[in-house]
């Protein structure tokens, strides 16, 4: 597994903190389409860090 983060904006990120949730528009737009249908997108979260907001996530370490 491979740990990705990602720095998003401050928009973005106070929209997930009030759905809860990551749109597919976000997703396709920060992770992109060769992560989530080649190597596997198995975790994200945002947070806030060092004034900056950060999405984090999880993705394989191969396309197999």
């Amino acid at each position: 597994m491979v740990e990705v983060e990602k720095e998003i904006t401050k928009a973005e990120y106070d929209e997930i903190q009030a759905t809860k949730t990551f749109s597919s528009e976000f997703l396709h737009k920060n992770i992109g389409d060769t992560v989530i249908m080649g190597y596997g997108l198995y975790g994200t979260k945002v947070y806030e860090k060092d004034g900056k907001y950060i999405l984090w996530y999880e993705r394989g370490d191969s396309c197999d």
